[in-house]
């Protein structure tokens, strides 16, 4: 239920007070209430498919007044939000109670979606869940 819970939270940029602010700010809360996202641009990857060093390359050439700290701050929003939105990006987890042999199922949260996986088998691609969804298979679950 504690994974239910955390995927369920829309206000992860809180955790970034001094790097998160005004339109940005309104932007995520708006994202976070939205139905479904949708992203057009020409002339930069989108945000969700930058890597780490493109996205500091990129924070660098659109803030060129900021300190280093300040640039590796945006570029941490900017990964953080990657693993909110999109389960694949997340941090997958598996149960501390699972057995040597990896026999379990890995899990990964994001503001919208949960997604899991066979730790066997990561190749084989992932399920992904609405939080609605997973929470009425944890319960089922726990009742067997």
């Amino acid at each position: 239920m504690t994974l239910a819970r955390q995927a369920k939270r829309r206000d992860w940029w809180k955790t970034y007070p001094n790097t998160v602010l005004g339109r940005t700010t309104d932007l995520l809360e708006l994202e976070a209430d939205a139905d479904s996202v949708h992203y057009f641009t020409l002339d930069a990857i989108p945000g969700l498919l930058q890597t780490e060093s493109y996205a500091a390359a990129v924070m660098q050439h659109g803030f060129p007044r900021e300190s280093a700290d300040e640039l590796e701050q945006r570029v941490a929003v900017r990964m953080a939000r990657q693993q909110h939105v999109d389960p694949a990006r997340a941090a997958w987890r598996k149960s501390q109670a699972s057995s040597s042999n990896n026999a379990c199922v890995e899990v990964a949260l994001s503001s919208d979606a949960i997604g899991i996986r066979d730790t066997k088998d990561r190749a084989a691609g992932h399920l992904v869940l609405a939080p609605g969804s997973w929470s009425a298979f944890l319960e089922k679950a726990a009742r067997h």
